[in-house]
């Protein structure tokens, strides 16, 4: 295997991250899936501007360090790249290509698409807005070991760099002190300090989380940090329910919307 099929493949989380329309740097967690040796993302109609934002950019960066619940095969990258949109409106493409992988990895999809009987009932699950990536460079990356490790991005022209950082645990401050886990300089310019955290190895819970803000190459000058980091409480049977019940309706509006442009 390259590297490529080692990180995608062997991987849990990832951390995406890319230039939006006005330039600003935007990132967030996902499950990179492998299509034809090729990263992707298959984004339920829900996050439709999100996918429809990434899409767009003339780069995005892919990054697997994130170790739990990995297979004996990955390897810890970061991958860089043009992405493509493939709408899949009836979900043929992601049911052929993508959904047995999703359903090993992402043990919630269970729920939804795990026999043709859940498919029928959830047949709003299926229908995605598939990112590739035509994967320009790769190189390895350091594997998380901590709550403490962020992926700084750092936006350079019109470039992203990322790198694995250290911020001291519980730090609350507008200048967040930056510590390499590899033994490279980090670079000055607009920045954001992307987290995430999952309950491993179910997924049931998984959260991101970004700081932004400007990198001196020692420390984040915090212009907005996020409101909540972590996992927080368990929900209770009863408000996964409803979680489940929200996210249909999402979906189901999403797909309503699409449908309504293309006619």
């Amino acid at each position: 295997m390259d590297i490529v099929t080692r990180a995608v493949h062997g991987s849990s989380v990832a951390d995406v991250v890319w230039l939006d329309a006005a330039g600003s740097l935007q990132g967030c967690g996902a499950v990179a899936l492998l299509w034809d040796k090729q990263p992707a993302l298959a984004f339920t109609f829900d996050h439709e501007d999100r996918a429809r934002s990434i899409a767009a950019a003339p780069q995005v960066a892919l990054t697997f360090t994130d170790s739990r619940s990995t297979s004996q095969t990955f390897t810890p990258a970061a991958l860089m790249g043009r992405p493509r949109l493939v709408e899949d409106m009836d979900g043929d493409i992601f049911t052929e290509h993508l959904l047995e992988q999703e359903l090993r990895r992402y043990p919630p999809a269970r729920i939804f698409a795990d026999s043709f009987l859940l498919r029928r009932e959830h047949w709003w699950y299926l229908p995605r807005l598939i990112i590739r990536l035509d994967v320009d460079a790769a190189r390895p990356m350091p594997a998380r070991s901590g709550s403490s490790e962020y992926l700084l991005a750092v936006r350079i022209d019109d470039r992203i760099e990322t790198h694995l950082v250290t911020v001291p645990d519980g730090e609350v401050s507008d200048s967040l002190p930056l510590t390499p886990v590899e033994d490279r300089l980090l670079p000055s310019g607009p920045a954001i300090l992307l987290g995430q955290d999952a309950s491993f190895p179910d997924l049931a819970q998984w959260s991101s989380w970004v700081y932004r803000g400007m990198s001196s190459g020692s420390h984040l000058e915090v212009t907005e940090a996020p409101s909540n980091t972590g996992l927080g409480q368990v929900p209770s049977v009863w408000k996964r329910m409803l979680q489940q019940q929200a996210f249909g309706r999402a979906c189901r509006k999403g797909i309503a919307n699409a449908e309504r442009r293309l006619a």
